[in-house]
């Protein structure tokens, strides 16, 4: 069964208030984004060291975040309990640095997309409720973009103090010189959001320019896991 593709000129009076956002979105920002996975990236530039290929197989996943916590919360199981074991430790670091190495080869930096910026954040406020399936940082970047314009609108993802609200609801309401707002959302979990060792989820705040590297360096410390 064929079905016609219509421009969004023609249909975007009948759509007004909610947005899904996924791959193509952000592939239409940057080519780089076409891989279908971190791990294809990693294994066809030789990232991958044995051990951490066999987590993977163990697990039977493509799914980096999966393996990274698994790895990441037996090494605090172990550093609670006063266990030494120093090949967990080592798995965890090659894991969570073929994950930075890959996201840094993948991800453009903030200079790169920011031209695309405006019109991203232009479209996006037309939307009550924006769901972004993506972990990259296209719609975040917009979101910034949009707000420093202070135009009565804003775009909110309801981590006020860097913490999630569950009475995400009541950022509906406009304040201050707002107008009108966009709630942003990321079910499936984005680069701006960590686990540190509770599993108590953060957004990791930054510049613009300098934000992609923060979530970087933090994963580096040890700090937080995506």
């Amino acid at each position: 069964m064929s079905f016609e593709i219509l421009p969004w000129s023609e249909i975007s009076d009948q759509f007004g208030d909610n947005l899904l956002l996924g791959n193509g979105a952000s592939i239409a920002v940057d080519e780089r984004f076409r891989y279908r996975s971190l791990k294809e990236h990693a294994i066809e530039n030789g990232l991958f060291s044995e051990d951490v290929q066999s987590l993977f197989d163990f697990f039977r996943t493509n799914d980096f975040e999966l393996v990274l916590r698994i790895v990441w919360q037996s090494t605090n199981v172990n550093a609670a309990l006063g266990i030494e074991d120093e090949k967990t430790e080592q798995a965890y670091r090659h894991v969570r640095d073929c994950l930075i190495d890959a996201v840094r080869d993948i991800h453009p930096e903030y200079g790169e997309v920011e031209d695309h910026l405006p019109a991203i954040a232009s479209f996006m406020r037309c939307f009550k409720t924006i769901v972004s399936l993506n972990y990259d940082l296209i719609v975040y970047w917009a979101m910034m973009h949009g707000n420093k314009l202070r135009n009565g609108h804003r775009f909110k993802d309801c981590f006020p103090g860097r913490s999630f609200d569950d009475d995400w609801s009541r950022f509906r309401e406009p304040y201050g010189d707002d107008r009108d707002s966009s709630l942003v959302f990321y079910p499936h979990g984005n680069l701006i959001l960590a686990r540190d060792k509770l599993e108590n989820e953060r957004k990791i705040a930054s510049s613009g320019n300098g934000l992609l590297e923060s979530i970087l360096d933090k994963w580096a410390a040890g700090s937080y896991v995506l």
